[in-house]
Parts: C-alpha cells; sequence; structure tokens
C-alpha cells in the first residue's frame, strides 16, 4: 500500500495554491521537523532557506540529517530528497529553528517553522528523540502540571504569532510534538489561537484532568485531528476530548506503528480502520487504570524510581544505554525494592515504551531480577 512517500510522487505537482495542507502533508512536516538542521541553519546568513536548497547544502557537504533509535534514516533521506524535487515540496520555506536540550530540567524540546506558497505557516513540534532526558521527560506528563518542552512551545507560539500576526497558522507534531502542539496552542491569548486553522496529532499523549475541562481546548477541539496506529502505545498515554482517527499500518508491533512512513494513505487521507486492536485497547485500559487508582504517593514512586535508574544518564541515548546495560539491569532491579504491585506493574508498563519489546529480554537476564508481568502479557 502506499505510504507518504509515494503521497508526494502523486501530488507533489500541486502547490498549496491550488491544493490546500491536509492530514498527510502534516505527517510529512511532522517527520521533517526530526530533522539535523543545526549544522545547515547555523551556517546560512538568511533567516529562511528553501527545503531544495537545504537538501542541496546537506548533499554537498555530507551531512548527518538524523540521530534517532528505531528509525530507518533511509526513509528521512528519501523523504527529504522527494520533497527537493517535488512542486509542491520544494519551495516551502524553514525558517526559526529552535533547538534545546537540558538534561538538568529532563527537557528535550525542538521546532521549526514551514512557510507555504499560500503564505500559510506551518509550526511543526519535534517529538521525542533518541535521549534519555527526552523519554523521562514525556513520563513527567503523568505527574507534572507542565513539563519544561510545553513551556517552550508555548513561547514558541507566540514568538512565531508576533512575527506574523497576520498568517494562517497549521500547528501539528508527531509523538510528544503533537502534545507540544495542542498544548501552546489552548494556553496561547485568543489574539493568538484566533489565527489557528487546523492542529494536527500524530499519536502523541494525551493530557490530564484539568487541562481537558479548559474552556479553550473544548472550543478548539473541532480543529484537533488527532490520529493513532491501530496498535498505539504512546498516543494511549494519558486523556483526550478531541475525536480520534485510527491509521491502518503495514506493520506489525504497537511500537513500531509509531513510525508514520507505516500509516498507509489513499488520496489526501490516510487509510482508516474502525477500531485500535486488542493489545492497544489493553494497553489503554490498563494505563488509563493505573492513573485513576493511583494515589499522587504512588505517582511519586514511580518518578523516584525512573530517576534512580537513569540518574546520570541524562544526556544519553538509548542508543549508549547499550553499553551500560548491566548497570542499568542492577539499576531497575533495586529499583522495585519497597513499590507495591500496582506501582510495579506501571513502572514495567513506562519502561517497556521506553525500551519497547526489549524488556522482554531484561526480564530473562541472567542476573536474578524479575519484573512484573504488568503489561507485558494479555492475561
Amino acid at each position: 500500500m502506499s505510504n507518504i512517500l509515494d503521497y508526494i510522487k502523486w501530488r507533489g505537482d500541486l502547490s498549496f495554491s491550488k491544493s490546500p495542507m491536509n492530514e498527510v502533508d502534516g505527517m510529512i512536516f511532522a517527520n521533517l521537523c526530526y530533522l539535523n538542521f543545526d549544522a545547515v541553519l547555523d551556517s546560512i546568513e538568511s533567516e529562511s532557506i528553501a527545503i531544495k536548497e537545504y537538501t542541496s547544502l546537506v548533499r554537498k557537504n555530507n551531512l548527518e540529517i538524523l540521530r534517532m533509535l528505531l528509525v530507518n534514516t533511509k526513509d528521512y533521506d528519501d523523504l527529504l530528497y522527494s520533497c527537493s524535487k517535488s512542486t509542491r515540496f520544494r519551495d516551502v520555506k524553514l525558517s526559526d529553528y529552535l533547538s534545546m536540550f537540558d538534561p538538568k530540567l529532563e527537557m528535550q524540546f525542538a521546532a521549526i517553522t514551514f512557510e507555504l506558497d499560500d503564505k500559510s505557516l506551518v509550526v511543526a513540534f519535534r517529538g521525542t528523540d533518541d535521549t534519555i532526558a527526552g523519554w523521562k521527560e514525556d513520563f513527567n506528563m503523568g505527574f507534572l502540571d507542565v513539563i519544561p518542552s510545553q513551556a517552550q512551545a508555548l513561547n514558541y507560539l507566540n514568538r512565531i504569532y508576533s512575527k506574523h500576526p497576520d498568517r494562517k497558522l497549521y500547528l501539528l507534531g508527531h509523538s510528544k510534538g503533537g502534545n507540544l502542539a495542542i498544548y501552546s496552542a489552548v494556553k496561547s491569548p485568543l489574539k493568538v489561537n484566533s489565527k489557528i486553522a487546523h492542529i494536527y496529532n500524530y499519536d502523541g499523549p494525551g493530557f490530564r484532568g484539568d487541562f481537558l475541562e479548559d474552556k479553550t481546548y473544548l472550543r478548539l477541539t473541532k480543529k484537533i485531528t488527532s490520529i493513532v496506529p491501530e496498535s498505539s502505545i504512546i498516543g494511549m498515554l494519558l486523556e483526550r476530548k478531541e475525536s480520534e482517527l485510527i491509521a491502518k499500518s503495514n506493520v506489525m508491533g504497537g511500537f513500531y506503528q509509531h513510525d508514520g512512513f507505516s500509516w498507509e494513505v489513499i488520496g489526501t487521507k490516510f487509510v482508516t480502520k474502525k477500531e485500535r486492536n486488542i493489545d492497544s485497547q489493553i494497553i489503554d485500559k490498563t494505563l488509563k487504570s493505573y492513573l485513576y487508582n493511583s494515589t499522587s504517593e504512588q505517582r511519586m514512586q514511580v518518578a523516584d524510581a525512573l530517576s534512580k535508574i537513569f540518574k546520570g544518564y541524562e544526556s544519553y541515548t538509548l542508543t549508549d544505554l547499550t553499553a551500560d546495560k548491566i548497570k542499568v539491569i542492577n539499576r531497575l532491579s533495586k529499583s522495585y525494592d519497597g513499590l507495591d504491585k500496582h506501582t510495579k506493574d506501571f513502572l514495567t508498563a513506562s519502561l517497556r515504551l521506553i525500551f519497547s519489546e526489549g524488556i522482554k529480554a531484561v526480564r530473562g537476564n541472567s542476573s536474578g531480577l524479575k519484573l512484573p508481568v504488568g503489561l507485558l502479557s494479555k492475561k
């Protein structure tokens, strides 16, 4: 079946002036947001650069465009080069790139703005990358009212509006980026969010209770398109009230369906299914059951346990951790001391989200570590 790369070949001869922004375009911009822009954008004197020019500089200087685990770099290479050759995307301008990383604050944030030929702006927020600090920030959503990336996303949106107060805005992001898009829209002043044409959230986590009752959020739900794959895991974290579309994926396994390149496309939309599969439904019910039935103390126990496991590793990536896997396993074992079963189960679920199916291998290691089954079984 066709995916976003096929879409560019089919739709690439039409400008945005002739065919307006749609949900598939949004996924393309959300994926472009993951690219490493630092080397190129720091070296140019102008405030913006077209995608075709950025691609040319990447090729000329043989630059690495991506640094992430569990992704197919070739897909991103193909995406960038396909965009650079198409009428639809090649003249789209990149500007206002911002990337911030602070292990002490447990913050990983990046955003970039795309200017379309119809003069509208696409504000794209990056999802979680390969860093431990980035993953810890994700799980802090379950315990903190505001995480650092959400605060930065709001600042970024307000800054873009102040530079272009008359422009129509599209906000979007994949994974955590989708959450940041919604959060920044809801918390922005009326003069800002009234300029928002639409918000696209691609398998991003939801929000805690009070946010869901925010009058601005409820007003904006009609402008939000949230799309999750049929085996969604990340998108099942926390809650949402906007309607949800379920995209058909061409790969098996929940975590791998998080990859937007696997979502099937027909025309200007993703192929949809009527319901998520049983694995995703079980994870959804289990996570929400924990959050509804946990005390503040139990939630803090999970946060403390995660901090103990990854203390000193905040600036590491998941790839780096493979070199210190024995130390991590030992810390993992000690982190379970004194936790009740309810909290252990949720911690296991959280770690599975970080390490995907790798947690199963950890359960069978020779150190004698025994983790509660929790979400590792359908039983």
